[in-house]
């Protein structure tokens, strides 16, 4: 999805725990190729890591 289509919906989000992450590639490759295991995958996590941190 280009930025321009995806970052308006940040501001549609009403949570204020939201990331943007601008990636380039397509949906299969930001979860299977050399960026998931780079980039994709280790910012969920960590995302994931503060949501929990947060929620205690």
């Amino acid at each position: 999805m280009p930025p321009a289509s995806s970052t308006p919906l940040m501001d549609l989000v009403g949570s204020s725990q939201k990331t943007e992450l601008l990636l380039k590639g397509g949906h299969i490759g930001l979860v299977v190729g050399r960026t998931a295991a780079k980039t994709t995958i280790p910012t969920i996590i960590e995302f994931l890591i503060k949501q929990s941190e947060a929620a205690e």
